[in-house]
């Protein structure tokens, strides 16, 4: 019995599960009929249908690789309606059972009866009853189908295994059958992108920048997932059979592959992994630098945890201790980053001709398509294809078209539909169906449709980086088995690929011309943009909130025109200062008052965001210079209250009491100057309190005051509750009147 049968076995065998909770009857049965359907289309991958039946039948190959997974025997079913239970992230979240669809829409609310599921898998299973692919292209759609219908549905609803999803035992336990091949060992090899952040944002230029960073992002997608097909095509061909497919590959996303292989020979391994790299270093001159690494050979009965510690340690010797020699045999500078290059390329950016080495020369011709991506396609051969822009990654070739392109399916070896939940699976064969989750859209002149810089946004911008607190512990606790691995990393890429990409079409009249989504995915994302940038990504932090993830962000307010290595380290500083604040919570560094930084919950930034909103629409009656003067006025008093606030709680954090009397009195007088202005301008500051908060009438804000005031420990005012809330009100109402006055006025505050 070939080891393929075995592989599509397993993963029918799962789909018959989850269709029996809806229509009753043996999963096994159900797995029968969607081998029925499909056997067309797997004798034209070369696959034997009676040889997957068998293995359907006899079950020893099932339950084998499954109990490796569940550690334990397979669970029985049909205990009710139970949701998908999620408990590595710090607390547990039940969610579903759903398409993956409705998670993005409705995040843990989602939830789809089981006929609704079976009725989107039954809708594939039927279109791809009616074409032909090879095996590749076979295990490319099986898994995308698997993904969008299966990834929030339990995998048995008895004896707590409900914490599996059944899309991961599926993926996973067919990766475990692919190991048969030989004697049932396995490896996990792993693919690892150097240095993400310093690759994206080594950039000389300004003015096109956003194109640059964005087609970066892209591009070293692309450079990964070339990487990973690489591998298993390399292989494939060293081995003279069909060992590895895409099924290994168990993770790829955020920098970062995971693939569970079948035990092969580390000699092959060595030529293939060489050969590789060294194609990824000739064709972008160590701009990108890609490091894979592979463990031991193992029984598939070793705990999963355990190999992919041996991994991790392992690229990271490699990363850090293998070394290639790299001549860049050119005397010439890429424009863009100011490498050296033997590849300059001339291109036109912006309104000159700028030489370009070929990482920079890709990115630029990669962002522009990004203005308008409509699809991605691998191509059997690197000719021109409509007017798409064809790049060859280290021997994988991709065209990255434009929304409005028709397909021509004939020329394609995988077609990538962007953010597609409803139709992935097209009408033609030889061709494997995937889905990417893309950000789409970019701020374009609607005359032109040339991209946006960002100063043709705003006056300002504001760069915001954002990144998952506490990754690396659980990571570690996902990782006790392969299937909640990698139901980790698809939650982190529904909330942070799939979920960003949808919240901002569904909103592009809101963010479509303000907002450029350099990168979502993996665990974090870097936006850049006008106000609504914070807005973007306090609500993509609220959704990963409601996992369990807590996510921390640094923003900068910043001149358009600023350098991005610059706006990069800055915002990055200001992300690392919101992690050491607390990691348990999801906050968001927005501004530096001089004296004391702002940082606030994903909650409070949308409160001054709606305000902003409010006051860009609404009628006012402090529009004139005096109410402007005023309202400026008052903020400055309210931020020298804070600043003061934030004075004594470090104080108190540090144990300094003998300084404390001071700072009380400048605490009173600060409230008198406040109260003084508010009431010789009495008529004009009701207006402008009434809308940013009461809270902050004289009277009332006096009232806030009285508990801190009280305190005679100093060591108290870090712990004082009223301190924090307080301290927490003036943070908005200030961020109010900053970008408040950065709309009306212009100019920059930090």
């Amino acid at each position: 019995m070939s080891t393929w049968s075995n592989v599509v076995s397993m993963m029918l065998f799962v789909m018959g599960k989850v269709k029996a909770r809806a229509l009753g009857g043996n999963p096994i049965n159900h797995a029968i009929d969607y081998l029925a359907q499909l056997r067309n289309t797997l004798a034209s991958a070369g696959i034997n249908s009676n040889a997957v039946s068998e293995a359907l039948t006899q079950e020893s190959g099932l339950k084998s690789c499954i109990k490796t997974i569940l550690q334990g025997t397979e669970p029985s079913d049909g205990c009710g309606d139970e949701p998908l239970l999620i408990n590595f992230l710090g607390k547990e979240v039940r969610i579903g059972p759903a398409l993956m669809r409705s998670v993005v829409e409705n995040g843990v609310n989602a939830k789809d009866d089981y006929k609704t599921i079976v009725n989107a898998l039954d809708s594939y299973i039927t279109r791809l009853s009616e074409l032909s692919m090879n095996k590749e292209q076979l295990m490319t759609t099986l898994l995308t189908i698997g993904k969008l219908t299966l990834s929030y549905v339990p995998y048995s609803t008895c004896n707590n295994s409900n914490r599996f999803s059944a899309y991961a035992v599926m993926h996973t336990a067919a990766a475990y059958a692919s190991a048969g091949a030989n004697d049932g060992r396995f490896r996990l090899l792993g693919i690892d992108v150097v240095g993400i952040q310093g690759i994206i944002s080594r950039i000389q230029r300004t003015g096109q920048a956003m194109r640059q960073l964005r087609g970066r992002s892209v591009l070293i997608n692309l450079i990964q997932n070339a990487v990973a097909a690489r591998i298993i095509r390399d292989v494939n061909s060293k081995v003279g059979v069909e060992v590895l497919g895409p099924i290994n590959t168990l993770v790829n996303t955020g920098g970062e592959v995971v693939m569970l292989i079948p035990g092969i020979s580390s000699d092959v391994l060595d030529d293939v992994i060489n050969s590789v790299e060294s194609s990824v270093d000739e064709e972008f001159e160590g701009r990108v630098r890609i490091v894979i690494a592979y463990t031991r050979d193992y029984d598939i009965g070793k705990p999963f945890n355990e190999v992919l510690s041996e991994l991790m340690e392992t690229l990271g010797r490699r990363r850090f201790g293998v070394w290639r020699k790299l001549i860049v045999d050119g005397k010439d500078l890429c424009g863009m980053c100011g490498m050296p290059t033997a590849k300059l390329v001339v291109e036109t950016v912006g309104d000159e001709k700028l030489g370009l080495c070929s990482f920079c020369h890709y990115s630029h011709r990669v962002g522009t398509v990004s203005r308008r991506l409509g699809f991605i396609a691998e191509l059997r051969d690197s000719s021109k294809y409509r007017d798409c822009d064809v790049v060859d990654v280290v021997g994988v070739k991709y065209a990255i078209c434009l929304g409005d392109t028709h397909a021509d399916l004939q020329r394609e070896y995988i077609h990538y539909s962007i953010n597609e939940f409803q139709n992935p699976i097209l009408n033609a064969s030889n061709v494997g169906y995937s889905v990417l989750f893309l950000n789409s859209k970019m701020p374009t002149n609607e005359e032109t449709g040339e991209i946006l810089t960002l100063d043709n946004i705003s006056d300002y911008a504001i760069s915001v980086k954002a990144d998952a607190n506490k990754m690396g512990y659980f990571k570690a606790k996902a990782a006790e088995d392969g299937a909640s691995y990698l139901l980790f990393s698809t939650l982190l890429s529904t909330v942070f690929d799939a979920y960003s990409s949808w919240l901002f079409t569904r909103n592009i009249h809101r963010y479509g011309d303000r907002v450029f989504v350099i990168y979502s995915g993996g665990d974090d994302a870097f936006l850049i943009g006008d106000y609504r940038a914070l807005d973007l990504i306090a609500n993509i932090i609220r959704r990963a909130g409601e996992f369990g993830i807590n996510v921390a962000a640094g923003a900068l307010i910043h001149e358009p025109q600023e350098p991005i290595y610059l706006i990069w380290g800055e915002t990055d500083e200001r992300l690392e200062e919101t992690k050491r604040v607390n990691r348990d919570d999801s906050l968001i560094y927005l501004a530096h008052t001089g004296n004391a930084p702002i940082i606030l919950r994903p909650s409070d930034v949308l409160e001054v965001t709606q305000y902003i909103d409010y006051k860009a629409t609404a009628p006012s009656e402090e529009e004139d210079t005096i109410g402007r003067s005023l309202i400026f006025k008052m903020g400055e008093e309210l931020t020298s209250i804070y600043n003061t606030l934030y004075t004594l709680y470090t104080l108190g954090q540090e144990g300094r009491c003998g300084l404390m009397s001071g700072f009380i009195k400048e605490l009173i007088r600060s409230m008198v100057n406040y109260t003084y202005l508010v009431n010789r301008n009495k008529d004009r500051a009701e207006t402008i309190i009434s809308n940013l908060s009461r809270d902050i009438e004289p009277s009332r804000l006096t009232n806030l005051l009285m508990p801190i005031l009280g305190i005679r420990d100093c060591s108290q005012y870090a712990k004082s509750r009223e301190l924090m809330e307080l301290t927490r009100l003036l943070a908005k109402v200030i961020m109010k009147i900053n970008i408040q006055r950065l709309n009306r006025l212009g100019g920059v505050s930090r």
